[in-house]
């Protein structure tokens, strides 16, 4: 496989023809064809276009990897980057465990902060020398919700 034939895949994925996609493009069918025919060889604006277009990386496109997505530039703690080293490193299992482990205590702090956001919203019905009612929770929440009480 070359990068014409992962532009036709590309391409035809997304059910464009390659006139429809040439004028997508903003190139004439014959350019196109010759990039997919690899009679050509893509520049660097063409191959950042596709690749902003399919969403894959460049690498994708020349067919240096299988791996369609294209990588996120973050910036790595030391840390980071170790633990990531580590779970590359790992057999199936064990990124099966990190994954679940992961996903659950996401879901965990999420959870945490939801009910953070909950318990400060609900301050004014905290006192405890008296008994809240219904009423009284309507009215602080009337309160609460008022813009202009704010201004």
């Amino acid at each position: 496989m070359n990068f014409g034939d992962r532009l036709i895949e590309l391409r035809k994925s997304r059910g464009f023809t390659r006139e429809a996609f040439a004028d997508y493009l903003g190139i004439s069918k014959y350019t196109l064809r010759n990039y997919e025919l690899s009679v050509n060889d893509p520049g660097s604006t063409f191959l950042k276009q596709i690749s902003n277009i399919f969403n894959v990386s460049i690498d994708y496109l020349l067919c240096l990897t299988n791996e369609k997505e294209k990588t996120s530039s973050y910036q790595l703690k030391s840390t980071e980057y170790d633990h990531i080293k580590k779970y590359r490193a790992l057999d199936s299992h064990g990124k099966e465990m990190v994954d679940f482990t992961l996903e659950k205590e996401w879901e965990r702090s999420t959870v945490s902060i939801e009910t953070n956001c909950k318990t400060v919203l609900k301050a004014a019905h905290e006192r405890t020398d008296i008994k809240v009612t219904d009423e009284m929770r309507k009215h602080d929440d009337a309160i609460m919700n008022d813009d202009s009480e704010w201004e």
